[in-house]
């Protein structure tokens, strides 16, 4: 994905069209390939547009609160 020069999706609708092209599928379970693509680029979208600069997010591991997998 980061070699696809496409970075920037109008809606959800188009962003899934983008996972189809690139046959990648899959939403159930926490390693589901299309789920870690699209956190990955909310992740991404967060860093680029400047939001919670210096934030940490700290686990215990324990799941309840799933952040960033």
């Amino acid at each position: 994905m980061a070699g696809d020069p496409q970075r920037v999706f109008p809606d959800q609708a188009a962003w899934a069209a983008h996972l189809e092209r690139l046959d990648i599928r899959g939403m159930e379970g926490s390693l589901a390939p299309a789920r870690l693509a699209t956190e990955g680029a909310l992740w991404g979208a967060i860093k680029a547009h400047g939001l919670l600069p210096g934030t940490v997010i700290v686990s215990d591991d324990a799941g309840q609160f799933a952040l960033g997998e």
